[in-house]
């Protein structure tokens, strides 16, 4: 009779909860942790054969993920398709000196958060550090344009960068 009812079970909500925040900050996190793992991997390129030609040419093909990371990455989806709702954007940004910065804007109008955090990359994986948290990931697969990291407790985490 008037009063408000409750919809278990559905899987969009228009107004955030704090399970949905808790989870794009997981999200974001992850994110985060596999763009850093990715940077400093350190595999190198499996050609044997020296070439003549310019480095300028073959830089791309021999970029270590250590190099590859370098760069503002923007989140994709998560391992279950679930993707970030519209005006929710989250970027990661590594440089080449070890440091990061996650920005992550709620919604439009919203003031963009900031942290700023350290990464390494050793083999595959990827640790990244903020002021009250540390977390590692897995790369799965990192190219010029695309990033895929992963976390036991965060799952899969896909980025493309900008």
């Amino acid at each position: 009779m008037g009063s408000a009812t409750t919809h278990v079970g559905t899987k969009a909500s228009i107004v955030p909860t704090r399970s949905n925040t808790i989870r794009y900050l997981q999200i974001t996190l992850a994110g985060l942790l596999l763009l850093a793992l990715l940077a400093c991997s350190g595999l190198k390129s499996t050609s044997t054969t020296s070439t003549t030609t310019s480095a300028s040419s073959s830089s791309s093909a021999e970029q270590s993920n250590k190099e590859k990371i370098v760069g503002v990455w923007e989140f994709v989806k998560s391992s279950d398709g679930e993707r970030a709702p519209a005006g929710f954007s989250v970027t990661v940004q590594f440089t080449s000196d070890g440091k990061m910065k996650k920005t992550e804007t709620r919604g439009p109008g919203q003031q963009p958060k900031i942290e700023q955090g350290t990464y390494t990359v050793t083999g595959d994986s990827l640790n990244a550090s903020f002021k009250d948290d540390a977390i590692t990931f897995t790369i799965k697969k990192l190219t010029d344009t695309q990033l895929i990291i992963s976390n036991v407790d965060k799952g899969t985490l896909e980025f493309q960068k900008k």
